[in-house]
């Protein structure tokens, strides 16, 4: 099971037709490595494809730089967004606590209003299972692509169970025991290395 990035800017694009949006800003948290590049890319190729572009590219910096005040660092990146004139935000990557600081200070300042739509990848709809529910309401109208995983297989049953059983041991305190989709994706690229070695 892989992350598959071209499904997800596809999807993206579609959803982007069919609300006839013809510009997006596209936001994410920088990596250092460049590794934003590719999907940047994708992004505005398949936005073109559909009679559409991105207006602006809003750059995060990582939360590892602004540990001090991640919340003014997010806040100021967002005021370069006042002039801009798309309210159609694409959030591609980001780590899930920049993520909370993005959807918090966009809240604040009004960035989620009615005349906006916010669309998020799978990097960060991933974590929404397993997060605290506070940040929820700060993400309310955000429409979030997720890979889909069986959960009535017996694969995954038996996985389940034994997740839930040892994160249980080890968690107590914890109220959720569910497995994620990167608890599922580990399991699963394990269970392939395992298979290559016999």
């Amino acid at each position: 099971m892989g992350s598959n990035v071209s499904e997800q800017i596809r999807c993206i694009a579609a959803i982007v037709h069919s609300y006839h949006w013809r510009r997006v800003i596209s936001i994410y948290e920088d990596d250092s490595y460049g590794g934003n590049a590719k999907i940047l890319t994708l992004l505005s190729e398949a936005l073109q494809r559909v009679g559409s572009e991105i207006e602006y590219h809003l750059s995060l910096p990582p939360i590892s730089s602004v540990v001090s005040d991640p919340r003014e660092a997010v806040h100021q990146q967002l005021l370069k967004l006042l002039s801009i004139q798309s309210r159609v935000f694409i959030v591609l990557q980001s780590s899930f606590p920049m993520a909370t600081h993005l959807f918090q200070e966009a809240r604040r300042m009004d960035f989620m209003g009615k005349d906006s739509a916010w669309i998020i990848t799978d990097s960060i709809s991933s974590f929404l299972d397993s997060m605290d529910t506070s940040v929820i309401p700060y993400m309310e109208g955000a429409l979030g692509i997720k890979s889909y995983y069986s959960k009535s297989s017996s694969s995954f049953l038996e996985f389940s169970t034994q997740f839930q059983k040892k994160f249980k041991s080890e968690n107590p305190e914890e109220d959720n025991a569910q497995p994620g989709i990167h608890a599922l994706r580990a399991y699963d690229s394990i269970a392939v290395i395992i298979l290559q070695k016999c």
